[in-house]
């Protein structure tokens, strides 16, 4: 009798990839132009006619390498020499105040360089100069991209887009290489912590501003810090180096850009989590350097890779989180101005709707009580402004509790002058409105601690900038002090700025 063997193969499992979705590594909150020469780019390009825009920004937060993720081939080594990394992402563009649709002929994304070998020096009117670290990533307010790493951005498959009036639009997803072939990068767990990409927008047909005597119709954000450049002269989207004869100019100003966003791996604590920062022009970076990258948040960024880098000690801070700037300068919690609209106006769309978001900063209201009308004497007025400002943090704080979202508010910065010869120089120094201050951030303490009996507080956390950033001496209640005062009595230095990075309590990330 014959007997017949069966042979079972056994097929191994294929691996699970992990789960990947989309987090906001970059923002910027998008603003109204007003008819100043601060807002508008230069009058040969007034109408983006013709015109390739070409704008950096930078990228916040690590991305795991393959062999974190067993998603495939995102490092690419070159006999052991270099490390190349392959990030994904999505760019969201603005036109939001724009009069009618917004004709993108062609977009692309790169990797920003510094000038070198024939290149002219990379300087704008002004003569600030592209900054980066010395083996050149990083590069902010650069013309110059490394044409090998220069991709297409397709809108629904498509190289144009057309954004309506009022409306956002997102792109398909886009893949960049980082990294230098050849050249060693320092990549421990996971990729650098900081990255900058360059986005090339041309407008064939120009841009329809309709300019009035207050505002035109143009999506911008003002207070770039950082420096743009703007090309005629036929589509320079892929090229090197904008220029090549052709007209070319800079200005410290985005446009049409709202924010980018990273495809992720959400590991086993989530993903990568997003703290919105909510502010004004201190936040934005008045006063900081143009393309220097040292606004306080900026500053904050830095310790966090400083400490991640300190051997078992580090905490993986730039792996887990990444910080998103939503402010404006003038901006205002409860009115709309030259900063853009007031912070209830604006909050779904700068915090609520961003992908990623766990967490949100309020650092804001000194707009509000330094341009109350007739603020400067008239108690009645000011007090109203200190109720209502704590009436809209409260509101803000519990429609981003109702969103899942852990809320955390600042203290009001100093910003008195040392006598009355001062309020020209700083015209929201007055002994009213420093009242209101003072008044406002008792309410910000108080509501950042847990009540008697184990009532919770309104806030989950609390960072006192008032604290770190005021004279201590009782004689100068109200001031900065001077080593970190700018020259105008309200905004921080550089110095200042780095104080209030260093004394940011990072542990409120890990409450998120």
């Amino acid at each position: 009798m014959a007997t017949t063997t069966t042979t079972t193969t056994t097929t191994p499992p294929m691996p699970t990839p992990m789960p990947t979705g989309w987090t906001t590594v970059w923002t910027a909150m998008p603003q109204k132009a007003w008819a100043v020469a601060d807002h508008l780019p230069p009058p040969a390009h007034a109408r983006f006619a013709d015109t390739t825009l070409r704008q950096t920004v930078r990228i916040l937060g690590r991305a795991p390498l393959a062999e974190e993720t067993k998603q495939g081939p995102s490092v690419c080594p070159s006999r052991g020499r270099s490390q190349l990394q392959t990030r994904r992402f999505r760019l969201r563009l603005s036109n939001t105040f724009g009069a009618s649709d917004l004709h993108i002929t062609t977009a692309t994304v790169g990797v920003p360089r510094r000038p070198g070998g024939g290149d002219e020096r990379d300087v704008d009117s002004k003569g600030d100069t592209a900054h980066g670290d010395d083996d050149g990533a990083h590069v902010s307010g650069s013309r110059f991209v490394d044409v090998d790493r220069v991709r297409p951005v397709l809108f629904s498959g498509q190289r144009s887009a057309v954004v309506p009036a009022g409306c956002l639009l997102l792109s398909d997803p886009v893949d960049v290489l980082f990294g230098e072939q050849g050249k060693p990068r320092t990549i421990s767990t996971s990729g650098p912590a900081t990255e900058t990409l360059s986005i090339t927008l041309y407008f064939a047909d120009g841009v329809d501003v309709a300019t009035d005597a207050d505002a035109p119709a143009l999506t911008t954000h003002p207070g770039s810090r950082t420096q743009s450049w703007l090309c005629q002269g036929g589509d320079q989207t892929a090229s090197a180096s904008l220029g090549g004869g052709h007209s070319l100019s800079s200005v410290a100003h985005w446009y049409f850009l709202a924010g980018v966003e990273e495809c992720c791996v959400a590991g086993p604590a989530g993903g990568r989590k997003a703290l919105v920062l909510v502010g004004d022009s201190i936040t934005d970076g008045r006063c900081s350097t143009n393309n220097g990258n040292d606004r306080w948040p900026d500053l904050l960024w830095k310790r966090m890779e400083e400490e991640d880098d300190d051997g078992e000690k580090g905490k993986g801070w730039t792996s887990r989180y990444t910080l998103l700037n939503q402010a404006a300068g003038g901006n205002c919690v409860l009115r709309e101005g030259t900063g853009g609209p007031a912070l209830l106006a604006r909050l779904d769309r700068d915090v609520l709707s961003q992908p990623g978001v766990a967490g949100v900063l309020l650092f804001a209201g000194v707009n509000d009580i330094g341009t109350t009308a007739g603020g400067d004497t008239d108690e009645a007025a000011q007090h109203d402004v200190g109720d209502q400002l704590m009436a809209t943090f409260a509101e803000v704080a519990w429609r981003c509790r109702a969103a899942g979202l852990a809320v955390f508010i600042a203290t009001i910065a100093p910003f008195c002058g040392p006598g009355r010869q001062e309020s020209e120089k700083q015209p929201y120094s007055s002994p009213a409105r420093e009242r209101t201050r003072q008044r406002v951030n008792g309410w910000i303490r108080a509501s950042s601690t847990a009540a008697a009996g184990g009532a919770s507080a309104l806030f989950d956390g609390l960072v006192d900038f008032d604290a770190v950033l005021r004279d201590p001496d009782p004689a100068c209640a109200g001031r900065l002090l001077p080593a970190y005062d700018s020259g105008d009595y309200l905004h921080p230095n550089v110095a200042g700025f780095q104080a209030m990075a260093k004394s940011f309590p990072l542990h409120l990330l890990e409450t998120m």
